[in-house]
């Protein structure tokens, strides 16, 4: 295993694609900050990269999944090249959405708050490599 000090030094390229990020919420996911938070988040990807992933969020866990969720209560339409530029934080996420650079179905007040769901510790790590939020968002 990589010592802590490795990682901050020579710290892992960001991924290109926005699968990675969606895929890895599970890992920067912060229990104590979604608290009793229950949410099915579906990802509907266009682009260069389209994809349909989603996110199961409730009893103090994150788990992400390929393909379809059965009943979200939240759908981001996004192209890929929106989203990778949201979860970087090189782009407000609330902007982008506004200007209909990606499109929500579903409860607005879950996209809100997702942002605050990742881990202090994951946010940190992104921050030292790139000064920016790694689930920035509205």
């Amino acid at each position: 295993m990589l010592s802590p000090l490795y990682l901050t030094l020579f710290p892992s390229p960001l991924p290109d694609r926005v699968e990675p990020y969606i895929m890895g919420m599970p890992l920067a996911f912060d229990r104590r900050a979604a608290g009793a938070a229950q949410a099915t988040i579906q990802f509907r990807v266009s682009g260069s990269e389209p994809g349909d992933n989603w996110l199961r969020i409730g009893n103090g866990s994150c788990e992400s999944f390929e393909g379809t969720a059965p009943a979200p209560d939240l759908v981001v339409h996004t192209p890929d090249g929106v989203w990778l530029r949201v979860v970087r934080g090189e782009l407000d996420g609330g902007q982008a959405l506004a200007e209909r650079l990606f499109r929500i179905e579903g409860d607005p007040q879950l996209l809100v708050a997702f942002p605050s769901w990742s881990s202090a510790r994951a946010r940190a790590s992104h921050l030292s490599r790139s000064g920016r939020s790694m689930c920035a968002g509205p």
